[in-house]
């Protein structure tokens, strides 16, 4: 899958999920976490504005996701380093 093929699968998913939280539960918080998100929190954005819903405070873009992927990735390669000098590898990434 290319870049540009999981931009069109998370765009339409984001696009469908806002509009029905346009229609159902416009006062609702929209946390995005689709990647790109600062495509995708566009694409919310736009799509609340279209049903005269959108309130700047209300649509977020969560990027901690990538940070996680990445601490987790890290552990898991220094796992055996971890026994010979235990650390807290989680909270050393921050």
């Amino acid at each position: 899958m290319t870049r540009d093929d999981l931009f069109n699968t998370n765009a339409t998913i984001v696009a469908d999920l806002v509009s029905a939280c346009a229609k159902n539960c416009p006062r609702a918080v929209i946390a995005i976490i689709a990647n790109p998100v600062n495509s995708t929190v566009v694409i919310a954005s736009e799509i609340l504005k279209a049903h005269n819903v959108y309130d700047e405070k209300k649509v977020v873009g969560v990027t901690t996701l990538d940070v996680v992927r990445a601490a987790t990735f890290v552990a898991e390669a220094k796992v055996c380093l971890f026994f010979i000098f235990p650390i807290n590898i989680f909270f050393s990434f921050f």
